[in-house]
């Protein structure tokens, strides 16, 4: 059996060094992503590929897209819905983009032993797909600014792009549908969105 030689201190050094130009990268990469993204949305040039969608099975592959990160965390992640969910008509692609958006935000903040939760419902003629966290909460000054390009807060000192929940935003009402939040600073976080069931908002 070979054995590994233990790495050098120098060696260490330089793995972290490569770690972090990785890490800077994918930023930069997620950065640039985004950018595109948000631009295509703002000059409506963002194509939806709208078909037929079950949304208890949108939600459901959420959940299994962050199930090893919510372990390895210690975070209960679940996903729950109605029995009367209809079909949407939607760009299921875009839908679990906004979907993974809250997601991760909200896993980023929830510490362990605390839960995320995936809720899909039927209200009136709109389906409502939300992301409910026990994290820290968001103050109350902070709720108007969330959906604006570049906004950061202060939301456990978490930084990202600035730009998830703008891209989230015009995903939504590309599709004819609202985004909202409700917080408490020490309870929580619920971010909601609304999917018309036909295909109106469609351009």
């Amino acid at each position: 059996m070979t054995k590994r030689a233990a790495a050098r201190p120098g060696e260490r050094g330089d793995t972290k060094a490569i770690e972090a130009i990785q890490r800077s990268a994918h930023r930069m990469d997620r950065l640039i992503h985004d950018l595109l993204d948000f631009a295509s949305l703002r000059a409506g040039r963002l194509e939806l590929r709208r078909q037929p969608q079950d949304p208890r099975e949108i939600a459901r592959e959420a959940v299994e897209t962050f199930e090893a990160q919510a372990q390895e965390k210690g975070v209960r992640l679940g996903a729950t819905s109605d029995d009367d969910v209809p079909v949407v008509v939607c760009d299921r692609d875009r839908v679990l983009q906004v979907l993974s958006n809250l997601l991760s935000n909200a896993l980023k903040v929830t510490a362990a032993q605390g839960s995320v939760t995936v809720r899909c419902e039927r209200r009136e003629e709109h389906v409502v797909f939300s992301v409910a966290d026990t994290g820290p909460g968001i103050p109350e000054d902070e709720l108007p600014y969330l959906f604006e390009r570049f906004w950061r807060g202060q939301r456990n000192g978490y930084k990202g792009t600035g730009l998830g929940l703008a891209i989230a935003r015009e995903l939504v009402v590309a599709h004819g549908g609202t985004i909202s939040v409700d917080s408490a600073v020490g309870v929580g976080t619920t971010f909601r969105f609304t999917i018309p069931l036909g295909s109106r908002g469609e351009g």
